[in-house]
């Protein structure tokens, strides 16, 4: 999936080179904001809100929840709460223990900006995909197989 992902986009920034491309996504579990939050150098939220880059994607979260999501979005607390009938994830899907709250400060924020994650809020998120991102997710990418390749075979690679 993560090579897939990375491929798709490749192949949308190329055809775009002239215009900033984003990853829209909407998160009601911590583990997909982590795909983000660990795979995408430049995202928002993030764990370092004042970033300016940050600041301006804040603006395209804001944008694009308006025009998609008009009847769910809650401006002031940037959730998507599509109701007490939208699905949700089931307790023993996504459970989040005192450790990895402890353990992981994007799982601490993901909880701190969607404390109704339970009840099926979304948590929505934005990345730009530049050409850096490009670069940092292949070397991620690519660090990865080289340390399962070193596991494998018993040596290090590094």
């Amino acid at each position: 999936m993560h090579t897939a992902f990375a491929l798709q986009a490749v192949k949308t920034k190329l055809k775009n080179r002239g215009a900033k491309v984003f990853w829209l996504l909407i998160s009601k579990g911590y583990k997909t904001f982590l795909l983000m939050t660990n795979n995408v150098p430049v995202h928002y939220p993030s764990i370092n809100p004042d970033n300016q880059r940050n600041a301006d994607l804040k603006e395209v979260v804001d944008t694009y929840c308006k025009a998609l999501y008009p009847y769910a979005y809650d401006e002031k607390n940037q959730l998507l709460d599509f109701g007490d009938n939208y699905h949700a994830l089931k307790s023993h899907v996504a459970t989040i223990s005192p450790s990895m709250r402890a353990e992981n400060r994007n799982i601490q924020l993901f909880e701190r900006l969607n404390p109704t994650w339970q009840r099926g809020t979304e948590l929505p998120c934005v990345a730009e995909i530049s050409l850096d991102c490009i670069v940092f997710f292949f070397k991620k990418l690519m660090f990865g197989r080289r340390k399962v390749r070193a596991e494998k075979f018993g040596k290090s690679l590094a």
